[in-house]
Formats: structure tokens, sequence, C-alpha cells
């Protein structure tokens, strides 16, 4: 049985006298999908030139088509959960760094002015 893209491929493998190289998927009777892989090329006569037969392969390439399949799916997560990550590390480092800054700079007012302090206000505690 020749498949609707092997019939497509045919006039053009004739015309340019080239081997085709495809992937494809087909629906079995039964409703399943399998992924098939078909390398075909022409065989000409030697005198006339014209094509005599057409030799070619097709693999089941269903597992491969799944594992690629289940790679790009674990990278799409991988990704969004590298972007979580990041947007996450943001928003904390901002959260932490305001009130962080009022301390930085209550820190740096108390040792500039501890000098004008007595003892008592530098070691008082409210």
């Amino acid at each position: 049985m020749i498949g609707t893209r092997s019939k497509w491929r045919l006039p053009k493998t004739l015309a340019t006298r080239k081997e085709y190289n495809i992937d494809h998927r087909i629906i079995l009777p039964d409703g399943t999908q399998r992924f098939l892989h078909e390398l075909s090329t022409l065989v000409y006569d030697e005198q006339t030139g014209r094509p005599v037969k057409m030799l070619g392969t097709t693999q089941d390439i269903t597992e491969r088509k799944q594992t690629e399949l289940a790679m790009a799916q674990a990278l799409k997560a991988e990704k969004e959960l590298n972007e979580l990550k990041s947007r996450f590390v943001s928003i904390a480092s901002h959260e932490f760094r305001t009130p962080l800054a009022s301390v930085l700079a209550s820190a740096e007012l108390l040792l500039r002015y501890r000098s004008r302090m007595n003892e008592e206000r530098v070691h008082r505690k409210n």
C-alpha cells in the first residue's frame, strides 16, 4: 500500500531522479497511530534511462517519535521551572532588599552621629 505522502513524492522522485527520505504518520484501521520513515530510490535502465523499479525501506519509528515528544515536553517543563525560579529569586531579592536598605541606612546614621550622643542614649533599648 502506498501512503498519501508517498504518492506525492513519486512524481518528484521521477522528475528529479533523486531518492526521497521522509517521516510520516499513518493511522491503522483500529485507530492506532504509527510513525514511519521511508527511504526510496529509483533504479533506471542503463540503456533507455527509464525507471524500471523502485527500491526502498519503511521503518516503524513510533518509539523514537514518542521519545522525542517526551523529551520536548520535559525540556518545556524545565524551561518553565527555570523561569519560575528566576521570578521567585527576583521577587525574594526585592522583598529582602527594601527592608534591608532601611536597616542599613539607620545603622549608617547611628554610626555617623554616635559621637554626638552620650553613653546613656547609645545603650538605651527603646
